[in-house]
């Protein structure tokens, strides 16, 4: 690292994580963003002026606008993860010295059957029904509800790990050797959503909007990217029973 503009710094590691990290351009938007209100909040214009005093006072700053303690840990992450990204030597701080907000565990509701139909069908609604968008949603959020399956091991499946002819098991981590078994939902969109693909991508689910064309083929859908898929949902089906991720886990149909 040359410089020690912080501005620049910043550029850098954004670049870093759009070519070195391949992460959404969205993503990169949103780390873009939290770091600029760290600037902007402290003053820092140099790498140096990263401090604990700084972090401290932009976290009261935080709390102030009264930004939920969920959100805030977004802000506080991006932050740590740059001072990571920084080599060694020229950290002014630890990124182990920022510490997260603490948040209240809520477990998740149990919806009722016709919101979790609304939530299942919505990607024909909103997506179109004959849209790769929409059979990519729908075979995501039938597949989640169908295993119960970890966000990380989501994000991170490829189509090797689908067994077909049958198509009711994947090999959820290798490292385990971990057998779950697909519904029929599952399976029947899953199945139209790799038939309808013409492209070379290894990840199970990926990104088909304009700007994946200019990213790296070999790329799948982020974790967050697809808890913003839910969120879409949710919002253009009214917030006030929303269904996340996390529940079609805690209440997943297993087969």
């Amino acid at each position: 690292m040359a410089t020690r503009d912080l501005p620049l710094a910043i550029d850098a590691y954004l670049r870093h994580l759009e070519t070195v990290k391949h992460r959404a351009a969205l993503t990169c938007d949103h780390y873009r963003a939290y770091l600029n209100s760290f600037m902007e909040a402290t003053g820092a214009k140099r790498i140096e002026d990263i401090t604990d005093a700084a972090v401290r006072a932009f976290v009261a700053q935080l709390k102030k606008r009264k930004i939920s303690p969920v959100t805030q840990n977004y802000y506080l992450i991006a932050l740590r993860n740059f001072l990571r990204w920084l080599p060694k030597r020229e950290r002014p701080i630890s990124a182990r010295t920022i510490s997260l907000q603490r948040t209240q565990y809520r477990p998740p509701r149990l919806p009722d059957h016709a919101r979790l139909n609304e939530i299942l069908h919505a990607p024909k609604i909103i997506a179109g029904g004959s849209s790769l968008l929409f059979l990519r949603d729908r075979a995501l959020l039938e597949f989640t509800y169908s295993t119960g399956i970890a966000l990380q091991t989501l994000a991170k499946l490829q189509r090797d790990n689908i067994r077909f002819p049958q198509g009711i098991t994947i090999a959820a981590d290798s490292k385990k050797a971990k057998q779950l078994r697909l519904g029929i939902h599952a399976r029947r969109y899953l199945k139209e959503y790799l038939d309808a693909r013409s492209d070379a991508n290894p990840y199970l689910f990926v990104s088909h909007d304009r700007g994946s064309v200019k990213r790296s083929r070999n790329v799948a859908l982020s974790t967050r990217s697809i808890q913003r898929i839910f969120e879409k949902y949710n919002r253009t089906l009214g917030d006030e029973t929303a269904i996340t991720i996390r529940t079609l886990q805690h209440h997943a149909r297993r087969p």
